[in-house]
């Protein structure tokens, strides 16, 4: 003969995934999160400037949300571009514009 039982009024606490939802937030950004970006942007602009005077300007306004969604990408690869590229002006060996290097590099590094 089967058993029937019937519970009533019950509460299942379910305390095994507690941590894993407490890494899931939905809360804005950090400071801290925010700073290695700003830096990073930050960096480029001077890199730009350092090419020619004005052109960290004009770099963050029409092309700094690639710089940025590239950096939120892969920040480790946006770095070393970023680095390759500013090497690059350094020796006055960019002709036409860094962010057209920073394109070609940001393709062809893996």
């Amino acid at each position: 003969m089967r058993e029937v039982s019937t519970v009533q009024n019950s509460t299942v606490h379910n305390t095994v995934n507690t941590a894993e939802r407490l890494t899931l937030n939905v809360s804005p950004r950090e400071k801290a999160v925010e700073a290695p970006e700003k830096d990073f942007l930050t960096a480029v602009t001077e890199m730009m400037e350092a090419w020619k005077k004005g052109a960290g300007t004009s770099e963050m306004k029409n092309w700094g949300g690639w710089w940025r969604n590239k950096f939120r990408k892969n920040p480790k690869k946006a770095r070393a571009v970023l680095n390759d590229v500013r090497s690059l002006v350094n020796e006055r060996r960019i002709t036409k514009s860094p962010g057209n290097a920073a394109v070609d590099l940001w393709q062809r590094l893996p």
